[in-house]
């Protein structure tokens, strides 16, 4: 299992993303509920990062999500 954070630990505004290999799992929000959201939608319609993906400098959860739907 691996997790990758997004967002600031430093400022308690956070979500680990969490990957068994390639296969995304989940998402463990910390202030940021709209990650916790943009995920929902995203598992159910299929679609998910890979943790390379996520480890992008620019990444951004919600455009990630918004493009797969």
């Amino acid at each position: 299992t691996e997790r990758v954070v997004i967002g600031s630990r430093e400022e308690n505004t956070f979500s680990l993303l969490c990957f068994a290999g390639e296969r995304f799992l989940g998402v463990e929000s910390v202030n940021r509920p709209a990650d916790h959201m943009a995920t929902r939608r995203m598992m159910a319609a299929g679609a998910a990062p890979t943790p390379s993906e996520v480890r992008a400098p620019d990444f951004d959860l919600r455009a990630f999500a918004k493009s797969r739907l």
